[in-house]
């Protein structure tokens, strides 16, 4: 829902969480609703994303409509909350708490690393890329950069904001780099493909 709020812009038609709330007769927001914005989403693209999120609400027929419309809602308000704090890029709940909701992290040798270890290793990793010049958006484009142990995607989260920073202190706008970083130099493997895919 936080990423929802965030394609509002870009995706002709898309309605906030907070709109469809508004827009929807009744309490809450209903999961036919929501349905509705994310197939708009699929129109455009995050078929990864948002196909598993329109079919864990398919999955979810036997709950009743009130009990996941006020899950809806009460996730709604949240990711309201964290778009109007303009925290968006900077937190990922999904990543942070799913390590923390696995039970069988020891029997699994799950480790995931925290954020604040995930920005120290970035920062050294990036500093050892050997970028001459930061503005240059050919020479980014040749980066590869992978973690063949991903988990959620805490370092990869941690390297992308670290090559945003230095691209940006250069005067450049990321919009002209972030299709090349997602598509061709940052990749992310794990065995665990909900981790991944979060």
């Amino acid at each position: 829902m936080q990423l929802q709020n965030r394609l509002v812009e870009s995706v002709e038609g898309l309605r906030s969480v907070g709109r469809v709330a508004e827009e929807t007769l009744g309490p809450g927001v209903t999961a036919r609703a929501i349905r509705e914005e994310w197939r708009k989403i699929l129109g455009v693209n995050y078929g990864t994303i948002f196909n598993v999120a329109i079919n864990s609400l398919h999955e979810g027929k036997d709950i009743p409509e009130y009990v996941l419309g006020s899950t809806l809602s009460a996730l709604g308000e949240l990711a309201d909350e964290v778009s109007s704090a303009r925290l968006g890029n900077r937190v990922d709940f999904a990543g942070e708490l799913f390590p923390e909701l696995l039970k069988d992290r020891e029997e699994t040798a799950a480790h995931y690393t925290l954020p604040v270890t995930a920005e120290l290793l970035a920062g050294l990793a990036v500093d050892r890329l050997g970028v001459g010049d930061w503005s240059n958006t050919e020479e980014l484009r040749r980066l590869r950069i992978a973690d063949m142990a991903c988990g959620t995607g805490a370092l990869l989260r941690a390297v992308y904001g670290h090559i945003r920073h230095n691209y940006e202190s250069t005067g450049e706008s990321i919009s002209d780099l972030h299709k090349a970083l997602m598509e061709d130099c940052l990749t992310g493997i794990d065995i665990n493909p909900l981790a991944a895919h979060m």
